[in-house]
């Protein structure tokens, strides 16, 4: 799975609905319509990929408050136990279109998984968060 689903370089409301959906959220187009405007700058009705970049630039001067760092947990928290694991970690970079090996994968939440018990706490995950999307 994939945001830009047939390869052209840009992603439409109908490709961020059916990711969005992929990921366990009950959306309709309506639903995504202000945040697929907000990303699609030239009003052309795709987001390609420098008006993605701008939005994470834009995302990254802002900062982040507690409610977008909760909102990214719930994200990757699919099940809402309260952890995340290696499924719901992969499951969730695959469709955000982050493609890694298995090792790299395994590595990253080795690292991050400070008490050992094969899965990221919150408080884990906003440490490893850091450690990758922070610039």
């Amino acid at each position: 799975m994939q945001s830009d689903r047939n390869r052209d370089g840009r992603i439409t409301i109908d490709e961020l609905v059916l990711d969005w959906r992929a990921l366990g959220k009950d959306v309709t187009e309506d639903d995504v319509r202000p945040y697929f405007n907000k990303l699609d700058t030239n009003g052309d009705g795709a987001i390609d990929f420098d008006e993605f970049l701008d939005h994470l630039a834009d995302k990254f001067k802002e900062g982040e408050t507690e409610q977008d760092i909760q909102n990214l947990w719930e994200l990757f928290d699919q099940d809402g136990d309260g952890f995340v694991d290696r499924d719901e970690f992969s499951r969730v970079l695959n469709a955000l279109g982050i493609e890694l090996s298995e090792a790299a994968i395994d590595a990253i939440l080795n690292d991050a998984d400070q008490d050992r018990d094969g899965k990221l706490n919150y408080e884990e995950f906003t440490v490893l968060k850091s450690r990758l999307f922070d610039l």
